[in-house]
């Protein structure tokens, strides 16, 4: 590695901890020491994200992602009176009848099969989404490039 890149990695170094978190970085003294012409460093991470090869590829999987999506079943037991959700567990709803009352047809215990799609996984997949979302319709430095021929495959 040269001098430059050194220097380079080792002042941007100390601000990765805070991007990472904030999901931002200032580093003015860095660019004002490279003497380039960028005004904004937001601007050009986005524009870098949407050329990146992965996310384009990403972007092509999608239909398929959507498609498997991922979910955990959990399993909760419940007395309900009037209204029978899911399996009725019949020693459980006799039991809980004659706690009650015995006469009362009503009453059922039963286990409903509830589905969760709030995974890590698909966490991660929704903030992705926005966040594309939010670039690619809504982000009103990017609608200059609409017309560029790197855009047209968005």
């Amino acid at each position: 590695m040269s001098r430059k890149e050194e220097e380079m990695l080792e002042e941007i170094s100390g601000f990765l901890h805070g991007y990472l978190k904030a999901g931002n970085v200032r580093i003015n003294s860095f660019l004002s020491k490279t003497n380039l012409n960028i005004s904004n460093l937001q601007q050009l991470l986005m524009i870098r994200f949407l050329l990146l090869k992965e996310t384009k590829n990403f972007a092509k999987r999608l239909p398929f992602l959507l498609k498997n999506f991922k979910t955990t079943t959990a399993t909760r037991k419940e007395t309900n009176i009037g209204e029978v959700r899911g399996e009725i567990d019949w020693a459980e709803t006799t039991k809980s009848r004659l706690v009650r009352n015995h006469k009362d047809r009503t009453i059922f215990s039963t286990n409903e099969s509830i589905r969760s799609y709030d995974i890590p996984e698909n966490l991660v997949l929704k903030e992705l989404l926005g966040i594309l979302y939010r670039l690619l319709f809504h982000d009103s430095y990017l609608k200059g490039f609409e017309k560029a021929a790197w855009f047209a495959e968005w």
